[in-house]
C-alpha cells in the first residue's frame, strides 16, 4: 500500500534493451493507491525537484524518501513560474495569476516554500511589470493613470524578502496620460532597464540599484510599451515605432546600439560568443552582429508554428523547425551560415513542436505534450526515444535537471502517473567531498566522516547549487574543455579548513579534479532538542511516556538522557531500558546521533490513586551530548499533566496552556503552538490502521508546520487549506482489554500563528481519529487566544492578572501608596488617609456580574450617588465612559474575549475602585 506523503520509494531500474543511448529510468512511487492525479508541472526549484498535481497539491524532493514532502496549494506553482535569483540557500520565485503577482521563498535546507507578502503590491488602479532581482532585493515597476485631473504616476518599488517590506525607490509623475505603461523590466550588472518619462516623450533608461541614479538612454517615439530582455550578458530592447514597425536593438548602461536590420523576437534571443541568435518577427532564424546590428539569415521558417531555440553551449544553439510535411527537424548552429545545418527528423512530436528542453551533461532532452521524451547526443548526433509513457502529459509538463538526474512525468504500468528520473551511465562528470576535518589539516583521513547537506556552489555548466549526500559526496556532470569554479557555502557553525576554498579548473576527462572541502565545527555547533509526551494520565493506571532526543545541530554527538519522576509515580519498565536507576532518576544512554537523527524510548509508569485527583504529575527530563571533538550540548524539559480519574481516552492537548478564569489560554504571537493528539483503541479487536485528520485554522501560518514526535512510525501529509493527515499504517494497535499500555498512541506537532493577527484572535483546533474503517472519534476542542504580549510592563504578572499592565508599579505584588489615586496592589481599594476619606474609596457596595461577562455586564451600587464607569482594555485604551446612578448595563458583545479593567468613580469626590472583569467567557 502506498501512503499519502512520505511513501515507500520505489526505484525501479529499467536498463532499456537495444538503446542507442543507454540510459536508466527510476520511479518515485509517490501517489497513494488508487490515485491517478494529473501531474501539472515538473521543474528544478532551489536545488530540489518540484512537481504539482491536480487538487492543488505540491511536492518538493531531493529524490529520496526522507526528502520528499508535500504542501498545499495557495502558493500556486504552475507553468509560468519565474526564478528571480537567490541569496545563499534562499531562492526567490514569482508567478502571475488572474492579473496579480505572487512571490515565494524556497530554503534549500527546508522542505516547503514560504509565500512572501509585500505591501504596495496587487493594489487596485495600478498595473505592474514583471519583477527582477538585484543585490538581494526584488524590484518591480507600477503605473497608475488618473483622468481627472490627468496624471500618470510611475514608481520603482524595492521589495526586501528578508523583512517582507516594500519601499518606493523612485517615482515620476506626468500631468498627462498619453505615454504607454512600462513594458517588460530587466536587470543586468546592477542596473534596471525600464521606460522613463523624458520631456514630452519617453524612452529607455537605467536605474542604478546601488546609487539610485537614473540615466536616460534616448527617446523613442511609438505607441507600444518598451520591452527589455536579458540574453546572457546583453540587453535587448524591442518595441513598435510610430510607423507601426517592429524594432529591436541592443542597449547598454551608456546608450543604445544600432537598430537591427531585421527585428528580432526578444523572448527567443540567445547571446553566443559570435553573434546574437534569435528568431525574427517574420519567423525565421537570424544572427545579429553585436556592433553593426546587421542580421544574417540562418534558417528559413516554414509552417504556422515558430522555431524553437535552445542554447547548448556558449558557442552553439540547438533549434527545432517545422517543415512542409508537418514534421519537425532538429538542427544546430554556431551563429554562422556555414555552421548551421539540419541534423535529424523528430519521429513523433506535437504539431506545435517541442515545448520543453533540458541539458543533461552532453545530452539534450526535450518533449511535447502527449508525445515521447527524446534524448539527443550532441557528440554522435544520435536521437533516442526514451522508453517511458508520456502520452498523457499535460500541455506544459516540464523537465528538471538536478545533478546527474533528469526528472519528468510519465505513466508507469503498475503505479500510474508518477515522477520518473533518468540517468545516463558513464557520462563525464566530476565529484567531490565535504568532510569533518578533525585534525585541521585540510585532508580527509580515516575516521573523518563526510558531512551531509552542505551546499556546493558551481559556476559553469547547468548547476548553480547542489547539496552533498548522506556520505558527504556530490557529483556534477561536466563537459570536456569547459571552465568551472566550485566553492561552498556551509552553515555558520562550520569553519572552513580546506586547502583551497575555491577550485577553478578547465575540465579534462583524463584528469578530473580532486575536490575536498574540509570543515571544523565552531563553538555552539552541537545542539539537541528534547520532547516528552504521554498517554492519558489517569488514576491507578499504567501510562506510557515517550521520550525523544533529536540532534538538531551540525555535528554528530553521543550522550545521555535522564528522566526524573515525582514521588507518587512508580517506574515499571522502559524500552530500551535505562542504563542506570538512582532512586527516582532514570538515565538512558544513546550512541552517536548524526545531525537529524533521534533517540527514542518508551516508559511505562504507574499513576497514583484517586486521592491525588487533580494534582499535577510533573516529570522532568534532561539530555546532554558531546561531539567527538568535545563540544557539549544540553537541554531540559518539564512535562506536566493533571491527574484525571475519568477522561475520554482520545483527546487533544495544546501548549502553551495557561489557566485563568476566562479559559482563553492567552498565547503570544511569537510563541510556537504545540498540538498533541492522543488516541487509544478501546474496542474489542486490534486496529490495523489509525488515521488522524486535523483541519488547521486559517489563522495559522502553514509554512511553520513541523512534526515533533510520535509513538509509532507514521507518514504525514498536508492537503489544500491546511488539512493535516497523519497515517499510522500497519500499526496493529491492540485493544485496551488485551494490552492497556500498548493500546495507546500519540503524535505531536508545532506551528505558529500568522504574525499579522489582531490581539485576542481565537484559534481553535479539533481533530478526528479514525480506527480502520470505523466512524471518526472527534476530540475535544482546544483554544489559544493570541496577543502580541502577555506582560506589557514586564512586572512578572500577565495582563489578565494585573489591574494595569501598562504601569510597572501596579501589580498584585505592588506596594499601596497613600493618596496616590491608584490601586497599586490591585486589591480593588485605594489607600486614602484619614483626613481625606474612608478606607473604602466608594464606601457603598458595588456588584459587578456576570464575571466572565457575555453580551452584557451589569453594575449595581448600593447608594444613590452619581458615578462614572470606565471600561479599559489590557493596553490602557478606554472603551466605555458612562455616568450613572444606582445601576448600569454595559454592552460587551462586540469586544474580543479577554481581561478588562472596570474603573468606577464618584463624580463629586473622585473616590474610585477598580475591578478586573472577563469578557467572552
Amino acid at each position: 500500500m502506498k501512503s499519502l506523503l512520505l511513501p515507500f520509494l520505489a526505484l525501479l531500474p529499467l536498463l532499456l534493451a537495444g538503446q542507442t543511448i543507454p540510459h536508466q529510468i527510476n520511479v518515485l512511487d509517490i501517489q497513494p493507491d488508487g490515485a491517478d492525479k494529473e501531474i501539472l508541472e515538473v521543474g528544478a526549484l532551489g536545488g530540489k525537484v518540484f512537481w504539482s498535481v491536480t487538487g492543488d497539491v505540491n511536492y518538493l524532493s531531493s529524490g529520496t524518501l526522507a526528502t520528499t514532502t508535500s504542501f498545499p496549494g495557495g502558493i500556486g506553482f504552475r507553468s509560468g513560474l519565474e526564478n528571480l535569483g537567490n541569496a545563499g540557500d534562499l531562492y526567490y520565485f514569482y508567478y502571475a495569476h488572474q492579473g496579480k503577482g505572487y512571490y515565494a521563498e524556497v530554503d534549500g535546507r527546508l522542505p516547503a516554500p514560504r509565500p512572501l507578502r509585500f505591501p504596495l503590491l496587487n493594489k487596485d488602479g495600478y498595473t505592474y511589470t514583471n519583477p527582477v532581482m538585484s543585490g538581494g532585493k526584488i524590484y518591480v515597476i507600477r503605473d497608475q493613470r488618473q483622468s481627472s485631473p490627468a496624471r500618470h504616476v510611475r514608481q520603482i518599488l524595492e521589495l526586501n524578502p528578508a523583512t517582507e517590506g516594500a519601499t518606493i525607490a523612485y517615482a515620476d509623475t506626468l500631468d498627462y496620460v498619453a505615454e504607454p505603461d512600462n513594458g517588460r523590466l530587466a536587470e543586468l550588472d546592477g542596473h534596471l532597464y525600464f521606460t522613463h518619462f523624458q520631456g514630452e516623450s519617453s524612452g529607455p533608461a537605467t536605474y542604478a540599484v546601488a546609487s539610485g541614479t537614473v540615466t536616460d538612454l534616448g527617446v523613442v517615439t511609438g505607441g507600444s510599451p518598451l520591452a527589455f530582455h536579458r540574453a546572457g550578458n546583453r540587453m535587448l530592447l524591442s518595441y513598435t515605432d510610430a510607423m507601426d514597425r517592429p524594432v529591436s536593438r541592443l542597449v547598454t548602461a551608456f546608450g543604445s546600439e544600432a537598430e537591427h536590420a531585421t527585428a528580432l523576437q526578444a523572448s527567443t534571443a540567445v547571446a553566443l560568443e559570435s553573434a546574437l541568435v534569435a528568431t525574427g518577427t517574420d519567423g525565421k532564424l537570424y544572427a545579429a552582429d553585436y556592433t553593426s546590428g546587421n542580421t544574417t539569415l540562418l534558417v528559413a521558417g516554414s509552417g504556422a508554428h515558430p522555431l524553437r531555440v535552445f542554447q547548448v553551449s556558449p558557442t552553439e544553439v540547438l533549434y527545432a523547425r517545422p517543415i512542409p510535411t508537418g514534421e519537425w527537424v532538429l538542427g544546430r548552429t554556431d551563429g554562422t551560415p556555414g555552421g548551421t545545418r539540419d541534423v535529424v527528423t523528430i519521429p513523433s512530436v506535437a504539431t506545435t513542436g517541442p515545448q520543453e528542453f533540458a541539458m543533461l551533461g552532453e545530452f539534450v532532452a526535450f518533449l511535447s505534450a502527449n508525445h515521447p521524451l527524446y534524448l539527443f547526443d550532441l557528440g554522435s548526433e544520435v536521437l533516442q526515444e526514451v522508453a517511458a509513457d508520456c502520452s498523457r502529459s499535460v500541455a506544459d509538463p516540464g523537465l528538471g535537471t538536478i545533478g546527474d538526474r533528469l526528472y519528468f512525468a510519465a505513466d508507469h504500468p503498475d503505479y500510474g502517473r508518477e515522477i520518473h528520473y533518468l540517468t545516463i551511465p558513464q557520462q563525464t562528470q566530476f565529484s567531490g567531498t565535504a568532510f569533518r576535518d578533525d585534525n585541521g589539516n585540510g585532508t580527509q583521513e580515516s575516521g573523518e566522516p563526510g558531512l551531509a547537506n552542505i551546499p556546493i556552489l558551481v559556476d559553469g555548466g547547468e548547476e548553480a547549487r547542489v547539496y552533498t549526500d548522506s556520505t558527504g559526496r556530490f557529483t556534477l556532470l561536466a563537459r570536456h574543455g569547459d571552465d568551472y569554479s566550485v566553492t561552498t557555502d556551509a552553515q555558520d557553525c562550520y569553519h572552513n579548513t580546506s586547502s583551497q576554498e575555491t577550485y577553478a579548473f578547465t575540465y579534462s576527462v583524463a584528469a578530473p579534479p580532486a575536490i575536498q572541502f574540509a570543515f571544523q565545527p565552531e563553538e555552539g555547533a552541537a545542539s539537541l532538542y528534547l520532547k516528552l509526551n504521554s498517554g492519558r494520565v489517569r488514576c491507578n493506571t499504567e501510562v506510557p511516556y515517550w521520550l525523544t532526543v533529536y540532534n538538531d545541530g551540525c555535528l554528530p554527538a553521543a550522550g545521555t538522557a535522564t528522566i526524573t519522576l515525582p514521588e507518587n509515580v512508580t517506574y515499571l519498565e522502559a524500552e530500551p531500558a535505562p542504563a542506570t536507576q538512582n532512586g527516582r532518576e532514570l538515565t538512558f544512554t544513546f550512541d552517536t546521533l548524526q545531525p537529524g537523527q533521534s533517540f527514542y524510548t518508551i516508559l511505562k509508569l504507574k499513576m497514583p490513586d484517586e486521592t491525588f485527583a487533580g494534582a499535577d504529575i510533573e516529570v522532568g527530563a534532561a539530555a546532554g551530548a558531546t561531539t567527538a571533538t568535545g563540544i557539549q550540548a544540553t537541554v531540559t524539559d518539564t512535562y506536566t499533566m493533571p491527574l484525571r480519574c475519568a477522561i475520554d481516552p482520545n483527546d487533544k492537548l495544546v501548549s502553551p496552556s495557561r489557566e485563568e478564569p476566562s479559559q482563553s489560554n492567552y498565547t503570544q504571537l511569537d510563541e510556537a503552538i504545540t498540538y498533541t493528539l492522543r488516541f487509544q483503541n478501546t474496542g474489542n479487536d486490534t486496529a490495523f490502521d489509525v488515521r488522524l485528520e486535523d483541519q488547521l485554522s486559517h489563522h495559522l501560518d502553514l509554512n511553520t508546520f513541523r512534526p515533533l514526535a510520535a509513538s509509532h512510525p507514521y507518514t504525514v501529509r498536508m492537503l489544500e487549506g491546511g488539512n493535516v493527515i497523519f497515517r499510522f499504517d500497519n500499526i496493529f494497535l491492540p485493544d485496551s482489554n488485551v494490552n492497556l499500555v500498548g493500546s495507546e498512541g500519540f503524535v505531536s506537532f508545532e506551528i505558529k500563528a500568522r504574525q499579522d493577527l489582531p490581539d485576542f484572535t481565537v484559534i481553535e483546533n479539533t481533530a478526528a481519529i479514525y480506527f480502520d474503517f470505523n466512524k471518526p472519534v472527534i476530540t475535544n476542542t482546544v483554544r489559544s487566544t493570541m496577543v502580541e504580549a502577555l506582560d506589557w510592563d514586564q512586572d512578572g504578572f500577565n495582563f489578565y492578572e494585573d489591574c494595569d499592565d501598562t504601569n510597572y508599579a501596579i501589580s498584585p505584588d505592588g506596594v499601596e501608596q497613600m493618596d496616590s489615586g491608584f490601586d497599586e496592589n490591585c486589591d480593588g481599594v485605594q489607600a486614602i488617609s484619614a483626613t481625606t476619606a474612608v478606607a473604602d474609596a466608594l464606601g457603598g457596595s458595588l456588584k459587578v456580574y456576570p464575571n466572565p461577562a457575555g453580551d452584557w455586564l451589569h453594575l449595581e451600587y448600593s447608594d444613590p450617588l452619581p458615578l462614572q464607569a470606565r471600561l479599559v482594555d489590557a493596553t490602557g485604551r478606554e472603551l466605555e465612559k458612562v455616568t450613572f446612578t444606582g445601576a448600569l448595563r454595559l454592552a460587551t458583545a462586540d469586544y474580543p474575549a479577554g481581561v478588562y479593567l472596570l474603573k468606577v468613580s464618584d463624580t463629586r469626590t473622585g473616590a474610585s475602585t477598580v475591578r478586573r472583569v472577563m469578557v467572552g467567557g
